[in-house]
């Protein structure tokens, strides 16, 4: 503005442009100051840690001159500079007074009184040099000072660059010199490999001591969102309604969506998620039904340690010839730019074939489609039970020899026909009794069924290839599948009945 107004007069627009080069600086100054004063801090505990009068004048790999000159330069040329610029200010405001009729100011300012006036113009000039020899000497001081500090932080990886390069140096040199020699040759004199040991130890602490210094924490904003009584507003909330979302959660708590996720997840460790469907609401009688029957199992399991080798599951389920794939199943890959593939609702195929499979820990025993318009009753299934005594015969001699393996089938009607009862008993085949409405614990449902059935899901067949692609499934999905047996007895018993599928029962 100065420059501006006095525009006509030369002499003061000229004093006006000297002070501008002194306000950028000092403006530089003030904003590294205010707004980089953790890097400041950090640049100045480098200074205070580490030494860089010891690296050599000259960079051993590119031949030039290392951070040591150069910070030694900075120090010669910032005591020239400020020498310089203090000297040459003193001696204008000088030769300015002496040489001119006026009397002029040290520095230009306004002040209430008449200082053109002795002693009054001598004691504000002396004041005005004071002042004046601070601010430049922070106007000359800063720069240098920075720019040391970033050269003394530079210089410690220049250190360890020189140090590891050292190391390998010795290493190539003492290598060619026993290049000509034996085996016992290559090895490091005992004296070198210390010195080498004690360097390389040097390179580490001096790594990890700019890493911590790099990492120190910094002071930031206090957390207001995520104390422990917003915690429990937030714990309260979720709890009167579980299927509140984390929006409805902070509109009514009054935190951010992210500090209510941040919340939820983090501090009180709650995931949002669907809910589990079970077969049926059990009654306290089916829960106490449960707990006896698996309890009893694991007594039997505790008393015979080949137990779980003797069962023998069975039971029947559909095998559609076309049944479709759940969203999860049909994602696809895809890159950021092409189109994403689209897949259409469709049902579940009305023709479908029953399958009955009977299997042990081994694997597959036996198994039979059942033919078109008939079901499972309690007479095809005496014929089944009779077919599957043949295949025990023929696949595990042991168990027919032995007669010591059991039946492990559910509940469903035909299974519980007099009929079936009957030759059960007339053949000496003990069936275990399992709980009602407890696919949790029946080895075809939790374990072959969902494994068959993913082989044949999004695919189309008709009859007689869903036949054969089942049976093939059948023979790769049906071992070990009753081992997992005596580890969901003792979760039923743990949950007191309940259904423990999905649940973190221990």
């Amino acid at each position: 503005m100065k420059i501006y107004v006095h525009l006509d007069d030369l002499d003061k627009a000229a004093d006006a442009i000297i002070t501008l080069p002194a306000l950028i600086l000092s403006s530089w100054i003030q904003i590294n100051i205010r707004f980089r004063k953790n890097s400041l801090l950090q640049l100045l505990r480098f200074a205070d840690c580490f030494t860089w009068e010891d690296l050599p004048p000259k960079d051993p790999v590119t031949g030039n001159t290392s951070m040591g000159v150069w910070i030694r330069r900075i120090k010669s040329a910032a005591v020239r500079v400020i020498t310089f610029g203090l000297s040459a200010f003193f001696l204008h405001s000088f030769t300015r007074n002496i040489l001119s009729e006026e009397r002029f100011l040290t520095l230009d300012a306004w002040y209430p009184y008449d200082w053109s006036k002795s002693p009054v113009f001598e004691i504000t000039n002396v004041i005005q040099g004071i002042a004046a020899i601070g601010f430049a000497a922070f106007m000359y001081t800063f720069p240098p000072l920075y720019a040391t500090l970033v050269l003394i932080a530079c210089s410690q990886l220049e250190k360890l660059r020189n140090t590891l390069l050292n190391i390998k140096q010795k290493c190539i040199l003492f290598n060619q010199k026993s290049s000509d020699g034996s085996k016992e040759q290559f090895q490091i004199p005992e004296e070198m490999f210390f010195q080498m040991k004690e360097q390389l130890n040097k390179c580490v602490r001096l790594h990890q001591d700019i890493i911590s210094i790099k990492d120190d924490v910094r002071s930031g904003r206090p957390t207001t969102a995520t104390n422990e009584a917003t915690a429990q507003r937030v714990r309260n909330v979720a709890r009167d309604d579980r299927r509140k979302t984390i929006k409805e959660i902070a509109a009514e708590v009054g935190i951010s969506v992210g500090s209510v996720h941040n919340v939820l997840h983090k501090h009180l460790n709650m995931h949002y998620v669907s809910q589990k469907l079970v077969p049926k609401m059990l009654w306290a009688e089916q829960k106490e039904t449960r707990m006896t029957l698996t309890g009893d199992m694991i007594c039997m399991a505790d008393e015979d340690g080949d137990f779980l080798n003797k069962i023998i599951a069975g039971d029947e389920t559909w095998c559609y010839l076309y049944d479709p794939v759940p969203k999860r199943q049909s994602s696809v890959w895809k890159s950021k730019k092409s189109p994403r593939k689209q897949t259409f609702p469709s049902d579940t195929s009305k023709g479908k074939v029953m399958l009955e499979v009977f299997f042990d820990s081994q694997g597959l025993i036996h198994h039979e489609f059942i033919p078109e318009g008939r079901t499972v009753t309690k007479e095809l299934y005496v014929e089944i039970l009779r077919r599957l005594r043949d295949a025990v015969r023929m696949k595990r001699p042991e168990k027919w020899v032995e007669n010591n393996w059991f039946l492990m089938h559910d509940n469903a009607p035909a299974h519980r026909a007099i009929i079936v009862k009957n030759f059960l008993a007339r053949h000496n085949i003990t069936a275990l009794d399992h709980p009602p409405y407890s696919p949790d614990l029946s080895p075809p449902d939790y374990f072959l069924f969902p494994r068959l059935k993913s082989h044949l899901k999004g695919r189309r067949f008709n009859a007689e290839e869903v036949i054969a692609n089942a049976t093939r499934a059948l023979r790769r999905v049906s071992q070990n599948g009753c081992q997992e047996l005596y580890t969901r007895w003792q979760k039923c018993v743990v949950a007191e009945g309940k259904y423990f599928e999905g649940n973190a029962v221990e």
